[in-house]
This record gives structure tokens, C-alpha cells and sequence, in this order.
């Protein structure tokens, strides 16, 4: 059995990580005693790369709104009861707040997440006070986010906003849980019936455990993806919001400012090209008359500069330069009716050489 040589890779920099600890007086990962191991190392990636591994066989697939969509029409996610209401708001702090698996566990309810109001009345959340994460461990006090990313409330589709989820997890927990320690992710009640809407309390005053959090994903696509071979895991939500984010043009420097992301080119290996893309491009390949659906044609108006007997025309031309004058009127077709007037008046002039 061979590693992969991502394995590889991330034992040699826990080995540095410890030595660098230790204070070892090397570097094994740029100093010239260590170039015999780094050369070994680069040929085994070379053999594994022959052998086909290497190509990261367990990443997480992302998720697409197809995914959920289906989730929301499974009562997987929505406000109908204490677990689908739950799954709702991880998705939403993952989609629009970037967060990682692990920062899911840390938030707490006391100003981590907060509900603001802006100048039009519109509320919205906001991740204000990011603790210990991967990219920011808290020893460089400039390495800081500049804005703390939202999330709107949607107006059109109250099912699906995260202002309303919020606020109704909130008033389902208990009061003991809406201190400024308490825990953000709590565990949900278990009910004899399904009437879950006359219930005052959704919520126990127990923290949900890691496991659990870090399986929230999984869960849901076992229940209402079963037939479904893509690998969803808790970090799916993540990397689907950055897929989202790409495919809808949001520059990178934007994205990184709602992902927590220290340098854009860690971009890269969240976004691929969509299913859905793929599926078109192929389809291209395989007519005879090749054509992407969501191309389009562009097509340049260009003026048709010829007099008709109907038109009238007066070139003047100045004796003393090369300038001449035309005043008359030009054929412009497809033109907005607003501009056609404008252009049959116009004067042009040109030079002679």
C-alpha cells in the first residue's frame, strides 16, 4: 500500500513544524543539508504520479444548488423542525461566512454572529469577531480580515432567508443558551410527535460535539441524496460557496475577504470547472454543428456611408487645408430610434491626404 503523495508531502512539514518547535537549528523544507531528502522525496512523487495516485480521490465534491434545492424539498433544511433548522444555519454560516469546519465548533453566540440593520432598514448578519483559524493563528496582529463578511436577509423567498433562521434558532433555544459564552451549535430536542411548531423550545442546554458538527453535511446527503455518488463532507459548503462565487464572476480579491483566505491563488484549488459546464462543452463536441448554448453572438452595427437621391448633401472643402466638411445625412441601421435622429443630422468632417 502506498501513500498518496499529498500524505507525503504533509508529513515532511509536520516533521519541519516540530523541528522548527524544537528549535532546530534547519530548515528541512529550503536549507542545503536536507536537498538529498527533498530530491529523494521528489522522485518518489514522480513514481506514485506513474502508479496513478495522486489525484486526490477523496477531495470533497462541492455543493450545488441542485444539492440544495433538494435538501430544502426533503425538509432536510427549513424551519420545519429543530434538526432541519439547524442544518440550515451551518449551511448558511459556511455559504456566507467561509467558514471552516473546525471554526463552526468555536463560534459562540456573543458577538461572533451579529444582526445589524443598515440605513434602509434592511437586516442583515455579519461575522464580526473571527477567532483562531487556520490562515490566522493570532500571532501577527496585522494579519487581520478588513471587513467581517454578511449575510442579507432575502425578501423574495422567506424560506430560504438566513436573517429569518437565525432569529428563529435563537428564540428556540433555551435562555441559558443565549449568553455571550454559550455555544453556538447546540443539541436539538428529540419529540414523541412531529407538531414541532407548538413547541416553546427546540433546543437542549448541551453543546453539540465535534463529531457531530463535522458530520452535519454528511447526515443531510444521506438522508436526502442516497443514490447520490458525489463525496459531501463538511467541507463541501465551503468549497460549493467559492464555486458559486467564481462562476458568478465575484473577483477573487472579494472572495478571499468572505473565505478568510490569505493569498488568491489558494483559490485555485477550490474551483474547478462546473458539471453542468462540462456537459455543454461535450454536447459541443459531439454535434456536427458546434455551439455552446450560453454563447452569445455579438453583432457590430456598421453605418452604410452612401448618399440616396433622397438625401440632400453639401461637401465644403476649405482651399486653405486638407479639411472638407460633409453635411448631409447617413445610414445607420439597427440603430436605437432615440440615436437615429441624431445621427441623420450629424456634420462629419474628415481630412484629405
Amino acid at each position: 500500500m502506498e501513500y498518496e503523495p499529498t500524505s507525503l508531502k504533509s508529513i515532511q512539514q509536520s516533521i519541519s513544524r516540530y523541528l522548527k518547535d524544537s528549535n532546530y537549528q534547519c530548515n528541512i523544507m529550503t536549507d542545503d543539508e536536507f536537498h538529498k531528502s527533498r530530491q529523494t522525496l521528489s522522485a518518489k512523487f514522480k513514481n506514485l504520479k506513474s502508479l496513478g495516485l495522486g489525484n486526490k480521490p477523496n477531495a470533497a465534491d462541492p455543493l450545488t444548488d441542485d444539492d440544495i434545492n433538494k435538501f430544502y424539498s426533503k425538509n432536510v433544511m427549513g424551519a420545519t423542525s429543530p434538526r432541519s433548522l439547524m442544518n440550515t444555519i451551518y449551511i448558511n454560516n459556511n455559504y456566507h461566512f467561509g467558514l471552516r469546519v473546525l471554526q463552526n465548533i468555536t463560534i459562540y453566540v456573543g458577538g461572533d454572529i451579529t444582526l445589524k440593520v443598515d440605513t434602509n432598514g434592511d437586516e442583515y448578519l455579519q461575522y464580526c469577531r473571527e477567532r483562531q483559524t487556520k490562515t490566522r493563528q493570532g500571532d501577527n496582529l496585522s494579519n487581520l480580515r478588513k471587513t467581517g463578511p454578511i449575510a442579507m436577509e432575502n425578501k423574495n423567498d422567506h424560506s430560504r432567508c438566513p436573517v429569518f433562521a437565525y432569529k428563529l434558532y435563537r428564540q428556540k433555544r433555551p435562555e441559558t443558551m443565549k449568553k455571550d459564552d454559550s455555544p453556538f451549535y447546540i443539541q436539538a430536542t428529540t419529540f414523541q410527535d412531529d407538531n414541532y411548531g407548538s413547541k416553546l423550545l427546540w433546543y437542549k442546554a448541551q453543546r453539540l460535539g465535534t463529531k457531530s458538527i463535522s458530520k452535519i453535511i454528511k447526515s443531510m446527503a444521506t438522508e436526502a441524496l442516497p443514490n447520490n455518488d458525489k463525496r459531501l463532507t463538511g467541507h463541501s459548503a465551503r468549497k460549493g460557496s467559492i464555486q458559486k462565487q467564481k462562476d458568478a464572476g465575484v473577483q477573487d480579491t472579494e472572495i478571499v475577504q468572505r473565505t478568510g483566505h490569505k493569498n488568491v491563488n489558494s483559490l485555485l484549488s477550490y474551483s474547478n470547472t462546473s458539471l453542468e459546464q462540462q456537459k455543454k462543452t461535450s454536447l459541443m463536441l459531439s454535434t456536427n454543428n458546434p455551439k455552446i448554448s450560453n454563447s452569445k453572438t455579438h453583432t457590430i452595427a456598421k453605418p452604410v456611408e452612401t448618399i440616396t437621391q433622397s438625401q440632400s448633401a453639401e461637401v465644403i472643402s476649405n482651399s486653405n487645408s486638407n479639411q472638407s466638411i460633409y453635411h448631409g445625412n447617413f445610414n445607420f441601421p439597427n440603430v436605437h430610434p432615440a440615436m437615429s435622429g441624431l445621427l441623420q443630422i450629424a456634420t462629419f468632417s474628415w481630412w484629405k491626404f
